[in-house]
């Protein structure tokens, strides 16, 4: 079996289908969040670079930066991974050391795009994902080649869910 550390090919139609999508879905999580209704906080312009960090918030106060890898993820495996039934979530091997203080957040796809408020979201810290072991498999991406990924303990996912009565994300605990 051939071995890929990671995907090196951009695919314009996976990009296409997940990347805006992921990043409309993430605004609007961000924008709902406690964090950014206290005007400490902006949420930069999008934009890809094709590099790590696909949203970008500035702290008001001294305008440092804070980046968020985005996953669009499947329904089935992101539901699988936002109940805990795995013991380790994925996470595709990135240019994750390039924002080591960040974020990864994934949403669900089979959330419309035109969802005022995404119902979850799960965020693991990149410091987290760098200390994690890096194992391979196939999956449905990869044309049949094994690929890495960081196998992330579920235990360090912080899951989230939107509870309409208090107006917020709730952490939830599988």
């Amino acid at each position: 079996m051939e071995f890929d550390f990671s995907r090196k090919d951009f695919d314009y139609n996976l990009y296409k289908s997940k990347d805006y999508h992921g990043k409309v879905l993430t605004m609007k999580i961000l924008a709902h969040s406690k964090l950014f209704i206290s005007g400490k906080f902006k949420i930069l312009d999008p934009f890809e670079n094709r590099k790590c960090g696909d949203i970008k918030i500035q702290y008001t106060l001294d305008n440092s930066i804070l980046d968020y890898e985005v996953e669009c993820a499947g329904f089935d495996r992101f539901d699988k991974n936002f109940k805990g039934l795995y013991s380790t979530v994925n996470v595709p091997m990135k240019k994750l050391e390039s924002i080591p203080n960040g974020y990864f957040i994934a949403v669900d796809d089979s959330e419309p795009i035109e969802t005022e408020i995404p119902k979850r979201f799960y965020i693991i810290k990149v410091e987290d994902i760098l200390n994690s072991e890096k194992k391979s498999n196939v999956n449905k991406f990869s044309n049949g080649k094994q690929e890495y990924f960081f196998k992330v303990p579920s235990a360090l996912v912080e899951r989230y869910e939107w509870n309409a009565k208090k107006g917020k994300y709730i952490r939830v605990y599988p």
